[in-house]
């Protein structure tokens, strides 16, 4: 039993406002991450609970996503019981398996709680492939998701190279897992047991995938062991690997290992450094990379200089770094149209 924020209240709230009788019972299982978020509502009694179609009054995604932005207990779902005259309870879960969609983990959680099965062939299907799929909280690259040093520790001697270095649809290997969560007591563990560091997801390295996170630490543990593979890694993606990092010391450090601060992605879409990090309204990479030299007047193959770019995307916060660095708002490009234009035209003001 969990003591409910304001957002869960609201739900609370709704789910008495959908009561379908005065003595039953209504449930909400919801799943909710930084993507993707849903909910399945159910009535009957406790063991008798049966599917209902999640026609709640209001905006209750809304208020699901606020309660896990809000969030102090690390959650991806939860049960929220409401009785019947009497006080709701509510049941955090942080242990859904991360290769299910938002319908299998709540599928999952009726089941395991509430031995709810669902109705129809095709869900019980759903429902069957979720309980099969529980294997995967055994494995290395669960207990790197996981950030769990334990069972890291546990399953490492038994690993084979293969599990070692084991892909993960939409996480890449255990070691990218590590990257991605700037862990390196796990990244230390991980390539000390012979994790592949050359193997690439989505064309990164974990390397790549270090610097892309701002793990300032692991990229320098990872390029101390295989320079060449750092030096390769800057001449392929340079500054473009940083332009999501806030770490202005990392961002120096691609500029000393020989960056192009005025790289451009392709010669078709004639994209810098500058351009992305604006995109990404990263306003500390903005100033960051002006600081270093990036010219903030070169325009992409539509015409569009960072501060048009920025301006057609609404991405305010690297507007006003671009500004403050000296970068006029009034100036027009080569086609004769200024920011404020390209805002107007993307309907962003």
């Amino acid at each position: 039993m969990h003591k409910m924020d304001s957002a869960l209240n609201e739900l609370q709230t709704l789910l008495d406002q959908y009561r379908p009788s005065p003595h039953s019972h209504v449930l909400l299982i919801a799943f909710c991450d930084p993507i993707v978020s849903s909910y399945q509502l159910y009535t009957g009694n406790p063991g008798q609970y049966r599917c209902e179609d999640p026609d709640l009054p209001g905006d209750p995604m809304k208020i699901i996503r606020r309660a896990y932005q809000k969030r102090t207990t690390e959650w991806t779902g939860f049960l929220l019981v409401s009785p019947p005259g009497a006080a709701p309870t509510l049941e955090y879960r942080n242990d859904l398996n991360p290769l299910l969609d938002a319908g299998q983990a709540i599928d999952w959680l009726a089941y395991e709680v509430y031995r709810i099965e669902p109705d129809g062939d095709w869900a019980k299907q759903r429902l069957e492939k979720a309980l099969k799929s529980e294997t995967f909280k055994n494995t290395l690259a669960y207990a790197c998701i996981k950030k769990d040093t334990e069972a890291v520790l546990e399953r490492l001697p038994k690993a084979s190279s293969r599990e070692l270095d084991r892909k993960v649809s939409g996480y890449g290997t255990p070691l990218h897992i590590a990257c991605a969560h700037r862990n390196l007591e796990l990244v230390r563990l991980l390539v000390e047991a012979g994790a592949d560091t050359a193997k690439t997801h989505n064309r990164h390295t974990p390397l790549e995938q270090a610097y892309t996170t701002g793990a300032l630490e692991i990229v320098d543990y990872l390029a101390r062991i295989d320079p060449q593979a750092n030096e390769a890694s800057l001449r392929k993606g340079g500054l473009f690997l940083v332009v999501n990092c806030r770490d202005v010391s990392l961002i120096a450090s691609v500029v000393r290992g020989g960056a192009e601060v005025n790289q451009l992605n392709s010669k078709a879409a004639g994209l810098t450094p500058l351009h992305m990090a604006a995109y990404a309204d990263n306003d500390v990479a903005v100033a960051a990379l002006i600081g270093h030299g990036a010219d903030p007047s070169i325009e992409e193959k539509h015409g569009r200089t960072p501060l048009h770019y920025a301006a057609q995307f609404g991405k305010t916060a690297a507007i006003e770094a671009l500004i403050e660095a000296g970068v006029n708002p009034n100036l027009p490009n080569s086609k004769g149209e200024t920011p404020l234009h390209a805002a107007e035209k993307y309907a962003q003001t």
